[in-house]
């Protein structure tokens, strides 16, 4: 993650670049030796809440599905399966949410990503993971980018699908409130106020080093001025993304961002 001072910004990392521009083009393209599992979980459409649904679901499937298999791919089927369980087990996905899950315990693959759109019921053991299902949906809905914004920081969030992740954040020279009236206080607010334009100018800058093409949408959050302030700095080619301000708390949950970008579609 980035974090700054407002003495100089940076680009995006390598791996920052990757989940923006195509979060799966490594994946893609790898081989597995020791063979890939490849996973698609629909939502349920049962109002009972369970939370175990997705572990549930995939020991279910992977039991059907292992009489099916030649020998090293029920193999590697019965490898994945204690690690796959246990991690459904642990993070519980939400049940009204599809998942694709991607695992080879001899790379260190272990993910499971919440999908916007649900899917069919889907198991594969191959050299290579099945991931158009997951490029669909990335067509569908291209990443999105929220930079939340006040007088003391600026956080940029990364949300692909359902994933959502925090990718640079800008907190320069701590400014404190002013109580006190006259002059001071009005030296204070100035300071305040460039204190804010140095962060989000860093925030811009880091987007001005994003690549283009991958994120569809940019939306901003937090107070109307330092929005309006945001905009005002925005580089021309990501002035046209702008598209629209979420009503978030500056502190928002993962979850919190995650819904408020899916319910504007």
């Amino acid at each position: 993650m980035t974090r700054l001072s407002a003495s100089g910004a940076i680009g995006p990392s390598a791996r920052q670049v990757d989940l923006l521009q195509d979060p799966f083009a490594v994946l893609q393209a790898t081989i597995f030796p020791e063979l890939a599992l490849t996973a698609y979980l629909p939502r349920t459409a049962s109002p009972i809440f369970d939370a175990g649904y997705h572990a549930a679901a995939f020991a279910e499937l992977a039991h059907q599905v292992e009489n099916r298999l030649g020998e090293p791919e029920a193999a590697a089927l019965r490898r994945e399966l204690p690690a796959v369980v246990a991690y459904l087990d642990t993070n519980k996905p939400p049940q009204q949410m599809p998942i694709a899950i991607l695992a080879c315990r001899p790379a260190g693959l272990l993910d499971a990503w919440r999908l916007r759109d649900d899917v069919e019921l889907e198991l594969r053991i191959a050299h290579r993971l099945e991931l158009q299902p997951i490029r669909w949906q990335l067509q569908a809905h291209p990443p999105v980018l929220v930079v939340a914004a006040d007088k003391e920081k600026v956080t940029v969030y990364a949300v692909v699908l359902e994933h959502v992740e925090e990718v640079a954040a800008f907190a320069g020279r701590d400014v404190h409130v002013q109580r006190q009236g006259g002059s001071s206080a009005v030296s204070w607010q100035r300071k305040e106020e460039g204190h804010a334009r140095e962060n989000l100018l860093l925030a811009a800058d880091w987007l001005r080093r994003v690549p283009p093409g991958f994120v569809g949408r940019l939306y901003l959050a937090g107070p109307a001025e330092a929005r309006e302030l945001f905009r005002s700095v925005l580089p021309p080619a990501w002035s046209g993304l702008v598209a629209g301000e979420l009503r978030l708390p500056l502190y928002a949950s993962h979850g919190e961002i995650a819904n408020s970008v899916r319910n504007l579609g």
